[in-house]
């Protein structure tokens, strides 16, 4: 379990790293690269903070014949793909590409 959670934490850390600044350099120019990409990463914190256990009290209190979780993680994973292909298609270099790619 420990290796899976480490190939997933590093997979993640290369997308922040390379892919992210990459895109956010093309939408608001080198120059301000830094502060955007700093907003961008620190709003993701308090999203979570809040987003996660919400997640969990609604997943508890739901009853489905499919069950509790999988009610929540069909949509959520459905999602993440959907915008993972869309982050892909806005790549527009090769190297953020192939990061992307990798992520899939």
């Amino acid at each position: 379990l420990n290796s899976v959670m480490f190939a997933s934490s590093a997979s993640w850390f290369v997308l922040l790293i390379v892919a992210v600044p990459s895109q956010v350099a093309e939408l608001v120019g080198e120059d301000r690269k830094g502060a955007a990409v700093g907003m961008l990463v620190g709003s993701s914190a308090p999203i979570s903070l809040i987003g996660a256990p919400l997640a969990g009290i609604l997943s508890d209190r739901l009853r489905s014949r499919f069950g509790r979780r999988r009610v929540l993680m069909v949509p959520g994973a459905l999602g993440f793909a959907i915008t993972t292909v869309l982050m892909m298609a806005a790549a527009r270099s090769l190297a953020s590409y192939w990061v992307l790619y990798s992520m899939l």
